[in-house]
């Protein structure tokens, strides 16, 4: 499979464990662990991948792309479909030099990272901190902290 499929197959079971938890069971949670915590929550994340600028945060129902960040204006082969139906959905949102006019949801941080990058891209790889540490790597540590 894709890194983007792979990186999806991720996002999913994340957002399973934590739904799962809202509705109060600990299915997927150590017995010890008594809190959920939304991993990387208010933390701006970054993508500079072919020329796009943008800025993005974590949050509860998804990955928000903020207003005022630069996409790229062209799209690769590889760019998966539903991407290229976000583009179009999502137009009256872009301003003619590509810059957003609004804040953008979407469901996953890969899917955030296509839709700025115009290209098929892992998420949890490509959104960094200032410091350049990514998502991946943040979930890690903060797993092996609990």
């Amino acid at each position: 499979p894709s890194e983007e499929k792979k990186s999806d197959l991720d996002d999913f079971i994340n957002y399973a464990k934590v739904i799962v938890g809202m509705l109060g069971h600990k299915v997927f949670e150590p017995l010890i662990s008594t809190k959920i915590q939304v991993a990387s929550e208010n933390i701006e994340f970054y993508c500079t991948k072919r020329s796009a600028n943008a800025v993005g945060v974590r949050t509860a129902d998804g990955f928000v792309v903020k207003s005022g960040s630069l996409i790229t204006s062209s799209l690769t082969d590889k760019c998966p479909e539903h991407i290229k139906r976000k583009r179009d959905e999502y137009k009256n949102k872009i301003d003619q030099n590509y810059k957003l006019i609004e804040d953008i949801l979407f469901n996953t941080p890969s899917g955030a990272a296509c839709f700025v990058s115009g290209a098929s891209l892992n998420g949890l790889i490509e959104w960094k901190t200032k410091e350049g540490k990514n998502i991946k790597d943040i979930d890690a540590e903060l797993s092996s902290a609990r």
